[in-house]
């Protein structure tokens, strides 16, 4: 509820250099208030404003997020838009309604006051976020001071990318007060973030949003409190999971397929190739959405990899069942061309036989013909010696079913983990 007292200040503080509940305020009143209490005679800047300068200063935070704007997977890098609501007691310098026509509010400048300078400790931009803030404080006559500072935060988050597409990241924008140590300041927040400006980014789902202060030591005796915004966001992987991983699935299925076709057809070979080189583009498509260089493999290069490896034996596997064909191809071709040789000589053999017999008269001898097996017309015998074809097509029989089990198993596996 801090931020709209905070609006309604504001803005009420505009109408109150016209109007008070008391009547018309002067601008000369409102001159005086401004050089009585701002003046550099009575107001500093590098002093925390309270009477006692050993005692703590407790500041109040909140965060209000305006839009996550990217974050980046390569990079790791992550940019928000948000405004921080600042909030402070000033035991120092308050001042009566009555002195000064019931004018109980001013608007001054951030350099004309004290501010708790916060510096991002993770960021991987401007360290100084707010360097260059102009957003006027407001200042109450109790003492209540508030300043609501924003901008662009750019700041690095170590990303979990096991899971990716379906990955949650835990991110945070760190601020701490550098100048000053536990003993002077301490932050204090409630934990919540708000979110009633809030623009959902279309690539991320916003689970979550709180604010944590931790005393950070920097080194030995010096803590300093700092508040932290967490985000933890949700990866919408709709469009990756249509545009990458759904057509990764139904080439490992087409890559399959490969045992299938006809070795006659003379495309085996190069239809396996061709579903190789379509695996290793989206494992090219990949690598260009993760860091190039991390810790952890994301479950889905591991994926692609594995489908990978099996395109390539299948690769090896259709190479060895052509080279099986054709071997038997050539077993056949040589193996009819003896049987034609062997018939020849038989025929050659009964005629050189015949010619003799009818120029030499001589006793009838026993008929000696070569002992060669008679292949004509019976290819029976040739199926039994030639095993070349046969082996090939239980290669194709054996791969086909391996390569099922396998692309089925990286599937489950890799799902069943990512979704987990």
């Amino acid at each position: 509820m801090k931020y709209r007292l905070l609006l309604c200040l504001l803005y009420t503080n505009i109408l109150q250099i016209k109007y008070t509940d008391g009547g018309d305020a002067s601008y000369q009143s409102i001159k005086n208030l401004e050089d009585a209490l701002l003046s550099p005679q009575n107001y500093s800047t590098t002093l925390r404003p309270v009477k006692n300068q050993k005692s703590i200063l407790r500041v109040s935070v909140t965060f209000s997020l305006v839009a996550v704007v990217s974050l980046d997977t390569v990079k790791q890098e992550l940019v928000t838009n948000g405004l921080l609501f600042i909030f402070w007691n000033d035991e120092v310098h308050t001042w009566e309604d009555d002195d000064y026509d019931n004018f109980n509010r001013l608007a001054p400048l951030p350099n004309q006051v004290w501010r708790p300078r916060l510096l991002i400790i993770n960021t991987l931009g401007e360290r100084d976020a707010f360097e260059d803030d102009y957003t006027h404080t407001f200042f109450a006559a109790e003492g209540l001071v508030g300043w609501v500072p924003g901008g662009l935060f750019h700041t690095y988050c170590a990303l979990k990318l096991e899971k990716f597409p379906f990955d949650v990241q835990d991110c945070e924008i760190q601020l701490c007060p550098m100048s000053y140590t536990l003993p002077y300041i301490e932050f204090v927040s409630d934990g919540s973030v708000n979110l009633a400006f809030y623009y959902p980014n279309p690539g991320w789902d916003l689970l979550n949003a709180f604010v944590i202060i931790k005393n950070i030591s920097v080194v030995p005796g010096e803590t300093f409190s700092c508040p932290s915004v967490n985000l933890k966001l949700k990866r919408r992987s709709a469009t990756i999971v249509l545009n990458v991983i759904v057509p990764v699935v139904l080439l490992s299925v087409l890559n399959n397929l490969v045992f299938i076709i006809p070795i006659e057809s003379g495309e085996k070979i190069s239809y396996a190739i061709t579903v190789l080189l379509s695996l290793s583009v989206f494992l090219s498509m990949v690598s260009t959405m993760t860091p190039q260089v991390s810790n952890v493999v994301p479950a889905l290069t591991k994926y692609l990899f594995g489908l990978l490896l099996s395109s390539v034996i299948s690769v090896a596997a259709a190479i060895l069942t052509v080279y099986l064909h054709d071997r038997d191809e050539k077993e056949e071709s040589a193996i009819q061309c003896k049987l034609s040789y062997q018939d020849t000589v038989k025929k050659l053999s009964a005629i050189t036989k015949a010619v003799e017999s009818m120029e030499i008269e001589k006793e009838p001898q026993p008929e000696v013909t070569q002992d060669v097996p008679d292949y004509k017309g019976d290819n029976s015998k040739f199926r039994v010696y030639n095993k070349y074809r046969i082996i090939s097509r239980h290669i194709n029989k054996f791969f086909f079913g391996l390569m099922n089990v396998v692309t089925l198993v990286l599937t489950m596996w890799y799902f069943i983990f990512a979704t987990s």
